[in-house]
């Protein structure tokens, strides 16, 4: 009803706009790197599936990661939850299965590692704790309808995509903390051969 509104926010955007690229380009120092979407390649020391594989055999189980694991694994699904679950459940619950979930997947997939001899791709760990997983929801599920905690009878397909969810999160968060970890520790180790302060290591 009011086109000078419309006109008067795009000049108003556009003039931020003009005076953000002025300031970056005219007054703000010169960046230390060029603008990139691509995330720069791994040392060596971090690639290969045998880092992930003694990382995750050898390290604790509790400890900030988890609780980090959980809080994010939580929040994703009390938003899928609150679309997908009955408005009757509650954002708590969901919170408390999962975290649940999230503490015997660790046990469980370390358990595994430490069985294991050598590290195994993505794909396979992914397919592998898939079917973990799917029977940890299935059993929790089943003694859920003992204490009902959660008063709700997801069907086979919303349990898979769960468990699907369940397990992308919590398997990258393995790798990708291994790597952060890793990172850090070379980053550490430079810093002490060479007598400067590491970045975020102070």
């Amino acid at each position: 009803n009011r086109p000078w509104v419309l006109v008067l926010a795009i000049a108003v955007v556009a003039v931020l706009i003009a005076v953000c690229w002025w300031i970056i380009t005219r007054k703000a120092p010169p960046g230390d790197r060029r603008l990139s979407l691509r995330a720069d390649p791994l040392p060596p020391e971090c690639r290969g599936l045998e880092l992930y594989h003694t990382v995750k055999a050898t390290k604790k189980i509790f400890d900030l990661a988890l609780l980090e694991k959980i809080v994010l694994t939580g929040l994703i699904s009390v938003i899928f939850a609150q679309y997908l679950l009955p408005d009757d459940v509650r954002s708590a619950r969901v919170l408390a299965f999962v975290a649940i979930f999230v503490v015997v997947n660790a046990v469980v997939s370390q358990w595994l590692a430490r069985r294991s001899r050598t590290g195994r791709s993505v794909v396979v760990v992914l397919a592998g704790m898939f079917a973990v997983n799917f029977g940890i929801v299935f059993a929790m599920d089943y003694l859920e309808r003992v204490v009902r905690v959660i008063d709700v009878r997801p069907s086979l397909p919303l349990m898979l995509f769960f468990v699907f969810l369940f397990t992308v999160i919590t398997v990258l968060y393995d790798r990708y903390r291994t790597v952060f970890t890793a990172r850090r520790l070379l980053e550490r180790a430079a810093a002490t051969e060479t007598g400067a302060p590491a970045a975020g290591l102070e």
